[in-house]
């Protein structure tokens, strides 16, 4: 597997995340993003909660044009680990809606299947970045 697919695969989803949560709902969008992940997909939340993959379809489902103001950045991506059948990476995001910013340390998780990655499992941590 490739790491420029993975860091891809993080810039496309992170950027996909941002429109679905800005633009009216759009079910036909959201269904061909959640191919992006393994059926076995893990979260752990900012606040602590544990997501599988329907609890994350469900997320995206009830918020999708909730946040018209949101911007969501990425930066400081790191490949902590690869082998020929993952790569582990961290990065920082950075959220910004409503006058408020939200930052967080997030650690991924991608495998690779057959011709293309998708997210395994993420890890999100906030941070304080005053």
């Amino acid at each position: 597997m490739s790491v420029t697919q993975a860091i891809q695969l993080l810039e496309t989803s992170i950027q996909d995340i941002q429109s679905l949560f800005n633009q009216p709902a759009q079910p036909e969008k959201l269904s061909q993003f959640m191919r992006c992940f393994s059926k076995d997909f893990e979260m752990i939340a900012v606040s602590g909660t544990q997501m599988n993959l329907n609890q994350l379809e469900d997320m995206f489902n009830l918020n999708m044009g909730a946040f018209p103001d949101l911007t969501i950045e990425i930066e400081n991506i790191t490949v902590i680990m690869h082998t020929p059948d993952l790569v582990l990476l961290r990065y920082q995001e950075n959220q910004h809606k409503a006058g408020h910013s939200h930052y967080r340390i997030a650690t991924a998780c991608m495998e690779f299947h057959v011709e293309h990655c998708v997210w395994r499992y993420l890890h999100e941590t906030p941070i304080n970045n005053s």
